[in-house]
């Protein structure tokens, strides 16, 4: 999540596309890469000049894009963002599919 929010080129490399009212916003607020906007609340971009509730959310979700291409570490050490075979799923009504079981190592 190293994608510079001052830098058009890395913006659109990875299709990231905000009006430039919002870029110059997020910019003033002290915010200059993707990874700062990490863990910044909702309402705290809502108070940023022309962000409103619609897109907060489309920030949110280009974080979260981004977030799930980050390599997660497993039980196991490996690096990878794979379920595992066995892991729990859950259906529409909430209920547990398939009972979680230990990663083998």
């Amino acid at each position: 999540m190293d994608i510079r929010l001052d830098d058009p080129g890395d913006l659109a490399r990875n299709n990231i596309r905000f009006q430039p009212v919002v870029l110059r916003s997020l910019l003033g607020a002290g915010y200059h890469g993707l990874g700062d906007l990490r863990w910044v609340p909702s309402r705290e971009l809502m108070n940023l000049h022309y962000v409103g509730f619609k897109l907060a959310a489309q920030i949110r979700a280009v974080v979260r894009r981004f977030e799930g291409d980050a390599p997660v570490a497993t039980p196991c050490g490996t690096i990878g963002g794979r379920r595992r075979r066995g892991s729990a799923v859950y259906s529409g009504n909430l209920r547990l599919q398939n009972r979680p079981r230990r990663a083998r190592c």
